[in-house]
């Protein structure tokens, strides 16, 4: 699933996707990733095959339900006296920040227009 430059899309939103769990678990919601979604898209693991991987459809199912569930509860969240809880979500933050901004340079590698003309 990985190119000699990079991961492919699939692994890269299944990333997003396990790592949001942690998010999620931060604001008090239960994750939504099995062992084996956290095996396959874990950081530094290797690339996995193609069989292994789970279903673009349901990688974006997922990554809109747990999008409802963070925009529901963060505005509601007070964060002035957690350091802890506002340390995570930054970070988390930040780093899927990072992992959505190589889609773009990935729907490049695939041959699609960039989205800004």
């Amino acid at each position: 699933m990985s190119s000699s430059g990079g991961n492919c899309m699939n692994m890269v939103l299944g990333h997003i996707v396990v790592t949001r769990d942690a998010l999620l678990e931060t604001l008090g919601f239960e994750g939504m990733c099995n062992e084996k979604m956290n095996e396959i898209y874990a950081q530094c693991t290797p690339p996995s095959k193609k069989e292994e991987a789970v279903d673009k459809d349901e990688l974006l199912k997922m990554f809109n339900a747990s999008q409802e569930k963070i925009m529901k509860v963060l505005p509601e969240t007070d964060l002035s006296g957690d350091e802890e809880k506002l340390k995570n979500i930054t970070g988390l933050s930040f780093h899927e920040a990072y992992h959505a901004g190589q889609f773009g340079v990935l729907r490049r590698i695939a041959g699609k227009e960039g989205a800004l003309k």
